[in-house]
């Protein structure tokens, strides 16, 4: 019998659903950095030899920085955010491969995505990229497997199904924008990328069964 089915379980830890520092909600580090120094303080100094220093490690995490820090330009700003997210997933997760599908809601950075995706390369962290929409007062969370519509990134990819399902903003009047786009043509484009659909948080306020009918 071949060895491979004396394997055993292999377990994994996986989150489809997070979002990252362009979030409105994001906590940054150095909100809880005391209370991770506290808790285990060898964890914490291996997660600032990773990156550099501890002032490293609360610089890159900060939103300030991301935003308009003019010490770097975009691209190593994102890059380095990237840095502190996967080091920190490595270090205070130490031995377990997770896979993280990164679902910023309408999504609109141009180069984040991918600097996650190039950083868990070397990573026992899967990145996987996707994006989360509202379509009708409902949402989604969209999982790319490949770059498509001919882009050469997937933050560009991303940007091009959003346009293509009517979201060319990431906010509409400070909230962010709700794709007019039917259910059909959402679906459809999905499909026609190639990508996977599920629905967010199906059973809570704005979920699939808490806002549309038992009959639609």
């Amino acid at each position: 019998m071949p060895s491979n089915f004396n394997r055993g379980s292999e377990w994994r830890k996986w989150d489809l659903q997070v979002q990252t520092i362009l979030d409105d909600g994001y906590t940054s580090i150095s909100t809880y950095a005391d209370e991770l120094k506290a808790l285990d303080p060898e964890k914490w100094d291996k997660l600032c030899q990773l990156i550099g220093s501890e002032e490293l490690v609360l610089k890159y995490d900060s939103k300030a920085y991301f935003a308009n820090d003019t010490t770097d330009d975009k691209k190593a700003r994102s890059y380095n955010y990237a840095r502190v997210f996967v080091g920190f997933l490595e270090v205070f997760h130490e031995h377990e491969k997770m896979v993280v599908c990164i679902t910023d809601h309408n999504y609109y950075d141009d180069f984040l995505i991918d600097a996650l995706l190039k950083v868990s390369e070397s990573s026992v962290i899967t990145i996987l990229p996707g994006v989360e929409i509202n379509v009708e007062g409902v949402h989604q969370l969209v999982i790319f497997n490949e770059k498509v519509y001919g882009k050469t990134t997937y933050a560009d990819s991303i940007k091009q199904f959003l346009s293509q399902i009517n979201i060319h903003n990431a906010k509409t009047n400070g909230k962010l924008t709700v794709s007019n786009s039917s259910y059909v043509n959402v679906i459809n484009e999905v499909r026609k990328c190639g990508a996977f659909l599920m629905y967010a948080h199906c059973n809570s306020t704005k979920g699939l069964f808490q806002e549309r009918g038992k009959t639609d």
